[in-house]
């Protein structure tokens, strides 16, 4: 099989218009005051992260903040989403009125010049991509029989205790110095620290674990790691530079989380939290994109040490 070296498009018009898309999808969640980043179990048992019923694949990225916002925001049992094609094709059909979720995906073409094909260095052909997005539904939505008693799986100790181990691991492995002084949690790149509060000090377990994931992200910013950070320089507080490294560490914990299964039980006021970021994603449609990759970058070195 050849071998193709992709790079990313230039911008398209419908390249923005997937920009416009989920935003102002992720933005309507927040309006309801729903974070699709901060999910809650909100009394309605357990919370799964959306899946594609048909082939089985997990969602990454953006795709998770706009399919598990949904999921809460319409109370569906099953988180299971399939295009109108995988519907049809198990024989089933979408129920009238319900309308789809965008689902982003990238599209490759063949890299042109003066209408040739763009070779690289072996002789395959260059590749570029642009995002575009399809429709979705949820299992809910469609008349699937879906059995939604499904195993829950792990036992919240043990997914705690794994994802203890992670973080401490991550830790230990970039030598990265942990303290717990006082009851607020930060990261140093200065000094290449991490504080957080003793474990016993902390509201709930997910909300301990969030914050020890938020820093840990923010840690993978340091110049020998992922270098999104300048220890000379520290990011002024509430600019664009700032607000955008926040994103990726709250969205690089929520994924850590999910992955384990680790959800608030009870809801939280987050009024305050809610307007700013919709202030910010209203302001730059590319923003939601560009965290959600180097999250998801962020998250991959934390597991094995290597970038996504």
């Amino acid at each position: 099989m050849q071998q193709m070296h992709r790079t990313k498009a230039t911008a398209t018009s419908e390249k923005k218009d997937v920009y416009t898309v989920v935003t102002n999808r992720i933005v309507d969640l927040l309006n309801q005051g729903i974070v699709p980043w901060k999910p809650c179990t909100r009394n309605n048992g357990s919370v799964r992260l959306p899946v594609n019923g048909y082939s089985g694949h997990r969602y990454q990225g953006v795709n998770v903040l706009t399919l598990l916002g949904e999921q809460l925001a319409n109370g569906y049992a099953t988180n299971r989403w399939f295009t109108m094609r995988q519907v049809n094709t198990l024989g089933a059909r979408v129920q009238k009125g319900q309308k789809g979720t965008p689902i982003v995906f990238a599209r490759y073409i063949d890299r042109k010049e003066n209408g040739e094909v763009v070779l690289d260095k072996d002789g395959n052909p260059e590749q570029r991509y642009f995002l575009t997005y399809t429709h979705g539904w949820n299992g809910d939505q469609t008349t699937l029989a879906i059995d939604v008693h499904e195993e829950a799986g792990l036992d919240p100790a043990l997914r705690q205790s794994r994802a203890n181990d992670l973080l401490m691991g991550y830790l230990a492995r970039e030598r990265i110095e942990l303290t717990h002084v006082g009851a607020q949690a930060y990261y140093q790149p200065s000094n290449d620290l991490i504080n957080l509060p003793d474990f016993c000090r902390a509201t709930s377990p997910a909300r301990w674990f969030e914050a020890g994931f938020h820093e840990a992200v923010h840690s993978t910013g340091h110049p020998k790691r992922l270098a999104r950070l300048d220890p000379a320089k520290p990011n002024p507080k509430f600019g664009p530079e700032y607000a955008k490294e926040e994103l990726v560490a709250e969205l690089g914990a929520a994924y850590v989380l999910a992955d384990f299964g680790i959800f608030e039980e009870q809801e939280q006021n987050l009024t305050d939290y809610i307007r700013h970021w919709i202030g910010v994603l209203q302001g730059n449609k590319s923003l939601v994109f560009q965290a959600s990759s180097k999250a998801q970058t962020a998250v991959a070195f934390i597991k094995t040490g290597a970038a996504a």
